[in-house]
């Protein structure tokens, strides 16, 4: 007789012979009625023919829904009625489950589920992962090995979890909680290849619903590249293993060190342009202010000689007056070139100062600096905030800080 049920309590003898119960699919729990089932070892050869016919698809384990034939007979030592079993239909178990996955994903799409997890945003450096596997298990293994392969500036983690059999789907449920209350920046689920029967957990339905309304991306790394859960198709991205997983983090981690490197040169070298950019400038002006008050005093001198001349003119064209008019004269002429000439001789004076105090090369020397952000010289209070970093030029070198206040209040001054 052929008989449908789903496995529980499957057990492997040393001697060869295996040993079972099946119960009504989704049934559990004590008083729940079960058949016991046998396969001695002399019948596991055409069972095991026809799940190699099934492609590796297929693997008798606990939680697994089949089609089984068989003898009903008495097992006399304990008075028990059991079924041994002699053969196997793979494509029940194989059907059953290609109907239950079309389901689910029915179900979820319909509810708008597919796409939820997938439209949250990763960090551009996730820094704090989980990762939910079996932690005695190779993908395990792998996912750390890969990770740490590149940097190990990741704080993991790591949340061990059933991820095969009848108790899978819940564990991986109790799992997908503690991570998420962990406060995660991101969760890999992850777990190596098998059978198609052995990834069953992973199209629970409710499983599904807790990693599509999760709010925190989960990347999802189970069995092979060929394999396709209902796990998959909820989660924000998939990958064909747990290596492949652990390989898009260290390459996320990587690119962003390389953009903070080109940042840092990027800066630096704007840095220096614009403080080049600046001298050239102050010497400039410096060079513009000089012709000016050389142009000024060649201005005056030659006013002055002319003043002079004049006088000296109208000096000798009254030489026939009295010798008392002209010594008056004289001494009055005398006078006025003493005062023009202090006159100019103090506003050179006072140009040479002028020229002194603003030169470029002295206003370090008292004391001045020049300070600026990555856009520019701060010119006001108002263009920098907290956080920001400012490079500040003096005499003997530059100094780097970072804001941690902003007084904007009309009274506030650097001297008070």
């Amino acid at each position: 007789m052929w008989i449908e049920g789903e496995i529980t309590n499957l057990k492997r003898a040393p001697n060869g012979h295996v040993y079972f119960s099946l119960v009504e699919p989704g049934s559990q729990g004590p008083g729940t009625p079960s058949l016991s089932v046998s396969l001695l070892k002399w019948n596991r050869e055409q069972v095991n023919t026809r799940l190699t016919r099934a492609g590796g698809a297929f693997r008798m384990s606990d939680g697994v829904r089949v089609r089984i034939g068989g003898q009903l007979e008495v097992y006399g030592a304990r008075s028990l009625l059991q079924l041994r079993m002699v053969d196997i239909d793979p494509e029940f178990t194989l059907g059953a489950m290609a109907s239950d996955y079309a389901r689910v994903l029915s179900v979820l799409e319909t509810e708008g589920l597919l796409d939820l997890n997938r439209q949250l945003g990763v960090a551009p450096v996730p820094l704090r992962v989980a990762v939910i596997t079996s932690l005695d298990s190779a993908a395990h293994a792998d996912f750390i090995t890969e990770l740490g392969r590149t940097w190990a500036g990741v704080e993991l983690v790591q949340i061990d979890s059933r991820v095969q059999g009848r108790d899978a789907p819940e564990s991986l449920r109790t799992a997908l909680g503690l991570a998420i209350e962990r406060a995660v920046d991101l969760i890999a689920i992850v777990r190596g290849g098998g059978a198609r029967t052995d990834l069953a957990a992973f199209d629970d339905e409710f499983l599904a619903r807790a990693i599509a309304t999760s709010p925190v991306p989960v990347w999802c790394g189970l069995g092979h590249e060929t394999d396709n859960t209902v796990a998959d198709r909820v989660c924000n991205l998939r990958f064909k293993t747990p290596t492949a997983v652990a390989a898009a983090l260290t390459e996320r981690y990587q690119s962003t060190l390389e953009l903070l490197a080109d940042a840092e040169l990027f800066i630096r070298e704007s840095s220096v342009a614009r403080l080049h950019h600046a001298e050239e400038l102050v010497a400039r002006i410096s060079s513009d202010l000089l012709l000016a008050v050389e142009r000024s005093l060649n201005t005056s001198s030659q006013t002055l000689e002319s003043v002079a001349a004049t006088v000296y003119q109208q000096a000798g064209e009254l030489c026939g007056n009295a010798e008392l008019q002209v010594a008056t004269l004289d001494r009055e002429l005398a006078l006025l070139a003493v005062a023009a000439l202090d006159r100019e001789a103090e506003r050179l004076r006072s140009f040479e100062a002028m020229i002194e105090a603003n030169d470029p090369r002295h206003l370090f020397d008292r004391g001045w600096t020049m300070t600026r952000t990555s856009t520019g010289a701060v010119a006001s209070a108002g263009s920098v905030q907290p956080g920001d970093e400012l490079v500040t030029t003096l005499a003997d070198g530059v100094v780097r800080s970072a804001v941690t206040n902003v007084d904007h209040s009309p009274g506030a001054s650097p001297l008070h």
